[in-house]
């Protein structure tokens, strides 16, 4: 069984209060009329990681970062946010949490004057943990 929600739950908790007032929200599903800036925990993937002696999991998640602020400064601010929030190990129940990182950081400008960035987080759980 995956823990993709679980480890979702996880980084929403966390990221809802570290963020703070810095961003509008942490969202799964964006409502309308929401201003900007905010995050968006968006895909999430899950690849079994079995040896010998454990049965795992690595989860990994893509939040993204919407800005319409003036350049990249303020999506680059975000993303150093939550490179801070997700630096202390997640809690998530049931499983041993093996491994936790940053996989990769994305910036870029999309249509209509708005600034997307991208983290990738992953995550590596032991299911029989616990």
């Amino acid at each position: 069984m995956t823990k993709l929600f679980e480890v979702q739950e996880a980084i929403y908790a966390r990221l809802s209060t570290e963020l703070g007032n810095k961003v509008n929200g942490v969202f799964d599903y964006v409502p309308e009329d929401t201003k900007f800036p905010y995050v968006v925990i968006g895909r999430l993937q899950s690849t079994p990681e079995r040896t010998k002696t454990t049965v795992g999991e690595r989860v990994e998640v893509e939040l993204d970062i919407w800005s319409s602020a003036k350049g990249k400064k303020e999506t680059i601010s975000i993303v150093n946010l939550i490179k801070d929030a997700l630096d202390e190990e997640l809690s998530i129940p049931g499983v041993d949490l093996i491994d936790q990182d940053i996989t990769s950081v994305e910036v870029l400008e999309e249509i209509n004057d708005l600034y997307h960035g991208t983290v990738v987080f992953e995550v590596l759980l032991d299911m029989e943990g616990d």
